[in-house]
């Protein structure tokens, strides 16, 4: 898990599908794959708000990190294929 980098009044830690989510919304490809190197079922799990990370990476026009977390082998449910 990596830390919010000193800033006050967030949470210390973060689950590895919201590491992606914040690499996702930074453009920050690397940081993805360091996530996705140290938790490769990092995919498979939800954000907290309920969708995935790869739900996200589409919704956000995110092609590279789409492509990157189907390599990885992130489920593609239906609802994924039809976005």
């Amino acid at each position: 898990m990596v830390t919010n980098g000193g800033r006050s009044g967030e949470n210390e830690m973060q689950s590895p599908p919201e590491q992606l989510f914040h690499a996702l919304q930074a453009s920050d490809i690397a940081a993805a794959r360091a996530v996705l190197r140290d938790f490769p079922e990092a995919p498979n799990e939800k954000l907290p708000s309920g969708s995935s990370v790869l739900m996200t990476a589409i919704y956000m026009r995110a092609s590279e990190f789409v492509s990157l977390i189907l390599e990885l082998g992130a489920p593609c449910d239906i609802w994924a294929a039809a976005a």
